[in-house]
């Protein structure tokens, strides 16, 4: 992975365009213990005076006016044991990739959900069995599911009696 421009803060990978993206999905990596963090961050946050505002940022209904550019070029993650050893190891002891731009604000929630699954950040552990992800929660589900399902869709048996 490369750097890019120091008009990027500390992120590297993708190449930030903010006039044409709304947010990006991104991984945060601790270079020695292997542990990672993957979240998004919005370009844009609403200006607080606007209730509804359209999100897609290449639609005709967007309206600069509405939105301020975020703090992204700083931002660290949302994750308080990361941003601990952060300040701990120091930024330099991190890589910080964007992985992906979306121009829309439900298309970088889906974004975040879809990567966060696809890596099993819950459950995904490093070979010393620490878990290998920052990560404790999929779109505010905030608990670690187990290791194996004691009911499968086969066994499961209806509740109610079926409406007539």
């Amino acid at each position: 992975m490369t750097r890019s421009s120091k008009d990027q803060g500390h992120w590297g990978g993708l190449k930030v365009e903010p006039k044409k993206f709304f947010g990006f999905v991104y991984l945060i990596t601790h270079k020695e213990t292997g542990r990672k963090y993957v979240g998004k961050k919005q370009l844009w946050v609403a200006d607080g005076k606007h209730r509804f505002r359209p999100t897609h940022i290449q639609s005709d209904k967007w309206n600069w006016g509405h939105w301020k550019e975020s703090n992204w070029k700083t931002y660290t993650g949302s994750s308080t044991e990361l941003n601990k050893d952060i300040r701990s190891f120091g930024k330099d002891a991190f890589i910080f990739e964007i992985l992906g731009l979306y121009s829309s604000k439900g298309d970088l929630h889906y974004a975040e959900v879809e990567e966060q699954v696809f890596r099993d950040v819950l459950r995904a552990s490093l070979p010393d069995g620490k878990r290998e992800y920052y990560n404790k929660s999929i779109a505010n589900i905030r608990f670690i599911p187990p290791g194996t399902h004691s009911i499968t869709k086969k066994t499961r048996r209806r509740s109610r009696a079926p409406c007539h």
